[in-house]
């Protein structure tokens, strides 16, 4: 029978006999029983009084682990800790926010850009540019590029290269790894 099929009472007993089988850890146990580590750790999570006498034990540290545990500890008991500046002490995440709006960057249009033809919505065809050329508030009119746009595109040749970009840095990575491989 699968994890599934068993009721709660069946999955904590089994935890128990492999509690009891000597297994401590929740990898241990989920391969003594058959199942992930983390269906283990979810059921520690969802009955934690349920299984709150089958305590979970780590591996034991070899005799190295501690030996260095020690060194660390002698070392930042002989060294007084610095106060840290002020200017460090608050990230970009711990930050505290201001009330201020920062103004967005402003952003200037390439020098090849094509001057937009600005056209609205009832002048569409299937070939003229759909790129978006004004900020529109609600109720005014939104324009477009309106340029011819590429085959098989929504956008003309200036506008579809800056909707590519470069792409993420894992992106461009595997490209660098294709082309390695291609030549």
């Amino acid at each position: 029978m699968s994890w599934k099929g068993y009721t709660t009472g069946q999955k904590i007993a089994a935890i128990r006999a492999a509690q009891m089988a000597g297994y401590g850890t929740c990898g241990q146990i989920g391969r003594f029983i058959g199942v992930s580590r983390n269906a283990v750790i979810g059921m520690y999570h969802r009955y934690p009084t349920l299984l709150q006498d089958v305590p979970l034990k780590g591996p034991r540290p070899s005799r190295r682990v501690k030996e260095r545990k020690s060194e660390v500890v002698e070392q930042v008991k002989e060294k007084p800790a610095k106060a840290a500046p002020i200017a460090r002490i608050f990230t970009q995440r711990n930050a505290p926010r201001s009330d201020t709006v920062v103004p967005l960057p402003v952003f200037y249009p390439p020098a090849d850009a094509p001057e937009p033809l600005n056209i609205g919505l009832m002048e569409f065809t299937a070939s003229t540019c759909k790129w978006a050329v004004n900020d529109a508030a609600k109720g005014d009119a939104h324009l477009f590029c309106g340029h011819p746009t590429l085959e098989g595109k929504s956008w003309c040749e200036h506008h579809y290269r800056r909707s590519v970009g470069i792409g993420t840095p894992s992106e461009r990575g595997a490209i660098r790894h294709g082309r390695r491989f291609a030549a």
